[in-house]
């Protein structure tokens, strides 16, 4: 079943954790919503310890208490939405609003520091500080799921200036990158 051993970045546990809540959904077995609340409740005690403020720890470069190095936006994203997939299951109002607090901790700190002309910059990346395709498309879905879950305007706009930001793109022109795991 699920492990509460994090041996792998956090972003590919958090597909997981998506998984879990439809299977929850499907089943209304708890121990798949239970399984989503001890993987949130992890990420969201990683999540108190990091610089900058908000940002989650992937489980690779910037662990929580360090205040250099690669932190990623679109890693980060992923995370946001398994926390937040576990929120909108969730009939606790006081975990409810811890859960959707934290993403909101974490797209407020994106709205606020990575956000260039519609498009996201992949946050503290020493490769490249522009607008990226894979933050702008991962943190846009966040930003209309937040919207869906929280009603506040800034994030549907958030998302919608991301899907205007990526369809002015020009992909014919992108190459593979090796970004590795410097």
């Amino acid at each position: 079943m699920f492990s509460t051993t994090l041996k792998r970045e956090h972003y590919k546990d958090a597909y997981s954790v998506r998984a879990l809540a439809v299977a929850y959904d499907l089943t209304g077995d708890r121990k798949f919503l239970s399984a989503c609340q001890a993987w949130s409740d992890k990420m969201i005690k990683c999540q108190e310890g990091m610089t900058p403020k908000g940002a989650y720890y992937m489980n690779y470069h910037r662990k929580p208490g360090e205040t250099t190095g690669n932190w990623y936006t679109a890693d980060s994203s992923s995370i946001a939405m398994g926390i937040l997939a576990t929120a909108a299951r969730t009939a606790d109002p006081l975990l409810h609003e811890k859960y959707v607090g934290s993403v909101r901790q974490f797209a407020d700190l994106v709205l606020s520091n990575y956000v260039r002309d519609g498009g996201i910059t992949d946050g503290l990346w020493s490769k490249f500080d522009g607008p990226w395709w894979c933050s702008t498309g991962t943190f846009g879905s966040l930003a209309f799921l937040l919207y869906d879950e929280c009603g506040d305007h800034r994030y549907l706009d958030a998302g919608l200036a991301a899907v205007d930001w990526l369809n002015h793109e020009h992909y014919d022109k992108v190459t593979p990158y090796d970004i590795g795991m410097q």
